[in-house]
């Protein structure tokens, strides 16, 4: 390490030490912005023109706004799964990590 230049001292030895704590605010900031409801909702609730309606907000809207609870749960669900695919996939990566 002695002859290493700032690069490769970042690219083999502080990356490598960063990597788990990277990829769990990745996926912990993937998940959160999915899931979002209660600061859209306070702040613009929905948007000009929807333009700040997330899976979440339209979720809400369509159970708890227009009564369709059917289309509100299908819905809420798909957000559950997408943040259990992400989940996932930073299981998978990270077990991949400790293996190699």
């Amino acid at each position: 390490m002695d002859s290493a230049g700032p690069l490769a001292s970042f690219r083999y030895v502080t990356w490598p030490l960063l990597r788990p704590a990277v990829n769990v605010v990745l996926v912990l900031g993937v998940v959160y912005t999915l899931k979002v409801l209660d600061i859209m909702l306070v702040v613009t609730g929905g948007g000009p023109a929807n333009a700040t309606e997330t899976l979440a907000t339209q979720s809400y809207a369509l159970s708890f706004q227009q009564f369709d609870f059917g289309r509100g749960t299908a819905m809420s669900n798909l957000l559950i799964v997408m943040s259990l695919v992400f989940a996932l996939v930073y299981l998978r990566a990270h077990r991949r990590a400790q293996h190699a």
